[in-house]
């Protein structure tokens, strides 16, 4: 029987880890968009498409990275110089091939449909969503730490957004100690994170285009903000409430939800802010 042979194009190092786990299965890897210095220990054995035509042709199936894109145009390679765009594997991909990844962007999906090709996103199955959400929750545990002065202990966070990111981030914050308020906009997402032991906040109560007097109420309490909502809730009326060395720290993907990690102060002196 012929064995599979795999083509793991782009991402960061879990691929890596992945091209060595599929080669000590006995699988036929290849791989682009990560460079070879990257594959140094004795057992790697990976081969190395010379370029992304070559890869795709020799392939059945198609690992890419996880994001797979952050501009929306090119594959997600933080381990080369090199720019892959996706319409590279639009091109060369054929109606027997197989590409996992994710999340793509819509025009991809559609391109894709399109011409009859396969594509599976990832990042749609509940088990790998919430598995890839631990060192997503764990790596802004580590930032905030970094950021702040005080201990997470008994300090006031804010939590934006209550999906599988915000759900396993809400956890470990819990495990150290902290207050931690979720602010989500759907009714079912409140009141899973009250009966989780949070505090819960509805989104429109804050996001209200009126001048609202509970918002500084609201907001001023806290010493750190997550936000894990996928679209420009935070702006500068939010900022306005909230305190003045806040440390605002953003892990939704592509537009973000506040794009940046820095605190109220030096917004202020940026000429460039990032609302």
């Amino acid at each position: 029987m012929e064995r599979k042979r795999y083509l793991i194009i782009g991402g960061d190092n879990r691929n890596i880890y992945l091209a060595r786990s599929l080669q000590k299965k006995g699988k036929e890897v290849a791989v682009y968009g990560i460079k070879r210095s990257c594959f140094v220990e004795e057992e790697d054995n990976v081969l190395f498409a010379a370029d992304p035509e070559e890869g795709i042709r020799k392939a059945e199936i198609l690992i890419g990275p996880i994001p797979f894109s952050k501009d929306g145009e090119t594959l997600y390679t933080p381990l080369t110089e090199e720019r892959i765009r996706i319409e590279d594997l639009l091109r060369y991909q054929n109606s027997r091939q197989i590409l996992l990844a994710g999340p793509f962007p819509p025009w991809a999906e559609k391109m894709w449909k399109e011409k009859g090709l396969t594509m599976i996103d990832l990042m749609k199955r509940d088990d790998l969503g919430f598995f890839n959400a631990v060192p997503t929750a764990e790596g802004a545990v580590k930032i905030a730490i970094e950021e702040t002065d005080d201990t997470l202990f008994d300090s006031h966070i804010a939590l934006w957004g209550f999906g599988k990111v915000g759900k396993i981030l809400a956890s470990r914050l819990k495990a150290f100690g902290a207050h931690v308020t979720v602010i989500a906009r759907r009714e079912e997402a409140l009141a899973e994170a009250k009966a989780m032991g949070y505090r819960a906040v509805s989104l429109s109560l804050i996001l209200t285009e009126n001048e609202n007097p509970q918002n500084e109420a609201i907001l001023d309490q806290y010493d750190l903000i997550f936000n894990t909502i996928p679209f420009p809730v935070i702006n500068r009326k939010i900022l306005a409430n909230c305190k003045r060395n806040v440390v605002i720290i953003d892990l939704a993907s592509k537009p973000g939800g506040a794009g940046f990690i820095l605190d109220k102060k030096r917004l202020e002196r940026s000429e460039n802010p990032a609302f």
